[in-house]
């Protein structure tokens, strides 16, 4: 650092490499000591210059190839009847956590409540099957039950092996005020779409799981007996 007439100034100084025009790359600026204002300034701004074309470019660069990117992706048109069914599933559990709230029953399992009381007692495999749920799942949600003592097993007369789930009196007794808060919202909502409207939907869902179960069966891959 020089010290001229117990003055101390600061310039700015551009490294020659800093005039290149590569919009990939960035002046450096380095910092001296010295004397003269007017210089100090001029350089200076000659280096805010330079640094802002060169980020001029950058950018200009940027939004060309992001241009170019959008023109050469394919389109993916509309949203698939698959996303609508996703939408349809979200407003689906709002629906029962409304219904269901201040009930103490967890809207999540509510079905298994549902199911345990209507279709059961029922073996988890039998519940999986039903649900199409993995079977790991299942077990998970009756633990959770029975944690509540709201579920308890028993031994299955078919199977020495598995056991079967049934609810517990608390359990039905809380299915029985959650079941017919849940069922009048869902009827408002069929009263909404009319008799008719409601039959074809449902006729329609049927034929989507059918279709998606014909989509897989044929994507699945090869028995390897069949493969060779």
């Amino acid at each position: 650092m020089r010290t001229t007439r117990g003055m101390t100034r600061s310039e700015v100084q551009i490294d020659p490499a800093a005039e290149r025009t590569s919009p990939d790359e960035t002046p450096t600026l380095t910092f001296a000591t010295g004397s003269g204002a007017a210089d100090a300034e001029a350089t200076t701004a000659h280096a805010v210059r330079v640094a802002i074309g060169s980020v001029r470019s950058m950018y200009y660069n940027l939004v060309a190839n992001l241009e170019q990117l959008c023109t050469t992706l394919p389109s993916a048109g509309p949203p698939t009847i698959l996303f609508e069914v996703f939408w349809t599933y979200q407003k689906r559990k709002r629906l029962i956590e409304a219904a269901l709230e201040g009930v103490g029953l967890p809207p999540e399992d509510y079905p298994f409540y549902v199911t345990i009381g209507a279709d059961g007692p029922l073996t988890p495999t039998a519940m999986a099957e039903l649900l199409e749920l993995p079977l790991s799942t299942v077990i998970f949600r009756i633990r959770r039950l029975e944690r509540r003592r709201h579920a308890e097993r028993v031994p299955n007369p078919d199977d020495g092996r598995s056991f079967l789930v049934r609810l517990t009196p608390s359990g039905r007794r809380l299915l029985g005020k959650a079941r017919p808060r849940f069922r009048e919202y869902a009827e408002a909502v069929e009263r909404q779409l009319g008799v008719r409207k409601t039959r074809s939907l449902a006729d329609g869902l049927v034929e989507l799981r059918e279709a998606i179960d014909a989509e897989l069966a044929a994507r699945a891959p090869a028995p390897a007996a069949a493969r060779r």
